[in-house]
């Protein structure tokens, strides 16, 4: 953090997503216009240099590189309600729609080989958990529960699922086997308790899973150690911690936080110590 340089200039809203190609290459997502009217489009970012992917429509959401860094799966509107795509990253390439559904589907999380995308449908009716085969286009539903099953986060190793379940009564983070086999709570619902869809994360030997958990006027980070369901919180407050993300080996977080006031980056230890 002592060091920071500027590596974009736009009027339009910026946003770095997670996912990072072989040498750094990142993707990025740019709204454009009013947020009732915007247009949402990808780019990749090597360096300071911005290359635009041609994608570009009201929504453009959830985007990452395969494994080999060759193509990029994302959910779009582009040809209707949403669906979920892949474009090969060279000249002229066209983007391949992976699902047609429509009711829509939502949120892909990529195998770590590559070769099938989780996502999000309600075309039983209410929002659950599926699996495509990227080349065959086969469908297999992995989960069968009344109310919401989302936010599905493949883990690095490729064996187990993690995703947020209104089964039960209330939001939980549940972990099933990549098949939909053996769904297990590991964060029990608590009162007006809410967890925030876009923060469930994986830590990067898959031990681990962190979240955030928001209440009215406040949210704290917490992790939980996946094989005997522990939970830490981690420092929480009267204040709102978001967007955490794991260091590469695992034992640190980032996340922002306006513990001090205003919106900042911090770090911090995975047991909440060496804020």
């Amino acid at each position: 953090g002592s060091e920071r340089r500027l590596l974009t200039q736009s009027k339009d809203r910026l946003f770095v997503t997670d996912s990072v190609a072989r040498g750094g290459t990142l993707l990025m997502l740019k709204s454009q216009g009013e947020p009732d009217h915007s247009r949402e489009s990808l780019f990749l970012m090597k360096g300071e240099e911005l290359s635009s992917l041609g994608i570009n429509s009201r929504f453009v959401r959830h985007p990452s590189f395969s494994p080999d860094g060759r193509s990029v799966v994302f959910e779009s509107d582009r040809d209707g309600f949403r669906d979920i795509y892949r474009l090969a990253l060279k000249p002229a390439a066209v983007p391949e729609r992976l699902t047609r559904e429509s009711s829509g589907c939502f949120e892909p999380s990529l195998d770590p080989e590559g070769g099938s995308v989780v996502f999000v449908s309600s075309i039983s009716g209410d929002p659950e958990i599926y699996r495509v085969d990227i080349e065959v286009k086969h469908w297999r539903r992995l989960t069968w529960s009344p109310g919401l099953d989302g936010a599905p986060r493949v883990s690095p190793d490729g064996d187990h699922i993690a995703f947020i379940s209104t089964r039960g009564g209330g939001p939980r983070a549940h972990v099933m086997e990549r098949d939909g086999g053996k769904p297990r709570a590991v964060v029990e619902w608590d009162g007006d308790l809410e967890l925030v869809h876009e923060d469930l994360r994986w830590s990067p030997d898959g031990k681990w899973l962190s979240f955030v958990a928001r209440r009215p006027n406040r949210s704290s980070l917490q992790v939980v150690f996946v094989p005997s369901g522990e939970r830490v919180r981690l420092r929480g407050g009267e204040w709102f911690d978001q967007t955490p993300r794991w260091s590469p080996g695992g034992d640190e977080l980032v996340f922002a936080s306006n513990r001090d006031g205003d919106t900042e980056l911090y770090r911090m230890r995975r047991d909440g110590s060496q804020l």
